[in-house]
């Protein structure tokens, strides 16, 4: 158990490092809102103290506005039992995530942490600067693009803190020195994905995915909430969290909601052939959540794990890969409303016992 000085050194570096990141999270807020469209709204004195009231209730002061008013003004939703994103990365994931444990979101093991789960075929790796081919045997650097120029044309990302599509390549014998040049050490390199035609009508030339956050909670798996994200045209990747594709909710039964959006709250209600997003329905995402249940459970340092799931041409779902911190939740909530629905009271309860040794600070 720690000393009261090394506790006192703890807690100061806690306060500065979530203030710090307070700051990040707000200023990110603010950068969506100077490219958004929309005129943004101000919460009337009955709407802040609504939020006010409704988290000190709970045993939180110092709650943050901001996130609750951009999602009224883009989207017309209201709620007090919405989560600031801030708020969600310092307290509620820093209480049910276990931080130390980065390995765990290493994308060239996690076939290893969920066996029995689909993953797209990997040709070779490269962990900390060494080559391993599908075996895990190491390799030397001419056998590895050997193995991908085998292939033809391949699928390369980076291994380790890859949000948002950052540095994803599309690599064949035109530009391999180059990607393996930008990408250094710490990446990976797949087969290419052929998309099931349900989720190629969104956008043909990107892979297209439902981005699903879960929650384990008291031994049971929840599925809090659940998206649909497409890549602008012309994107490989579903670059939808950073604006320039849309998203669209999901509820419960896979359909989806007649509206997408993107972050800066532009809109559209149609696909890329034209078609309306209005009484479809996504055909595997019940068995998606199914294998999300059973798979978190093998994950259980982490309470929250959001899940990147494409289906192939033959039907199939295929995990592309899932991350253990930093889920975008203003856009859940602004597809899908409150990111935990009834179960919040219960959630920020329990969160309540933990809270003491993560003071909340503004």
């Amino acid at each position: 158990m720690a000393s009261r000085f090394e506790q006192m050194l703890l807690d100061h570096s806690n306060s500065f490092f979530r203030m710090r990141y307070n700051r990040y999270f707000l200023n990110e807020l603010r950068n969506i809102e100077k490219h958004s469209e929309i005129k943004l709204k101000k919460l009337s004195n009955q709407q802040n103290k609504e939020i006010k009231d409704y988290y000190e209730s709970k045993g939180f002061r110092n709650i943050r506005t901001d996130w609750h008013r951009y999602i009224l003004s883009s989207t017309g939703r209201w709620s007090p039992q919405m989560v600031p994103e801030n708020f969600y990365h310092n307290i509620l994931e820093r209480i049910y995530n276990d931080k130390r444990l980065i390995g765990w979101g290493d994308k060239s093991y996690m076939t290893t942490f969920l066996p029995g789960v689909q993953f797209p075929t990997t040709l070779i790796t490269n962990v900390n600067g060494y080559f391993l081919d599908a075996n895990r045997e190491i390799i030397s650097e001419k056998k590895a693009k050997s193995i991908v120029l085998d292939e033809g044309k391949a699928f390369a990302k980076p291994s380790r803190e890859s949000g948002g599509g950052r540095n994803a390549f599309l690599i064949d014998s035109e530009n391999i020195d180059q990607v393996f040049l930008d990408l250094k050490k710490n990446f990976i390199v797949q087969k290419i994905i052929k998309q099931h035609s349900e989720m190629a009508a969104f956008n043909p030339s990107s892979v297209n995915t439902e981005k699903i956050l879960s929650f384990l909670f008291k031994g049971e798996v929840f599925v809090i909430s659940s998206l649909m994200r497409v890549g602008s045209e012309d994107s490989i990747i579903d670059n939808a969290c950073g604006g320039k594709g849309y998203t669209l909710g999901i509820r419960p039964d896979g359909s989806i909601e007649p509206v997408g959006m993107n972050v800066f709250g532009k809109k559209r209600k149609i696909d890329y052939y034209g078609n309306p997003f209005a009484g479809r329905k996504l055909t595997c995402h019940k068995e998606i959540c199914e294998i999300i249940k059973s798979a978190h459970k093998l994950l259980p340092y982490f309470g929250f794990v959001s899940w990147d799931y494409c289906v192939t041409d033959k039907g199939d779902p295929l995990l592309i890969e899932y991350n253990t911190s930093n889920a975008d939740v203003l856009i859940f909530q602004m597809a899908n409303g409150p990111l935990f629905g009834d179960m919040y009271d219960e959630v920020l309860k329990d969160a309540r016992k933990f809270s003491d040794s993560i003071r909340y600070v503004k």
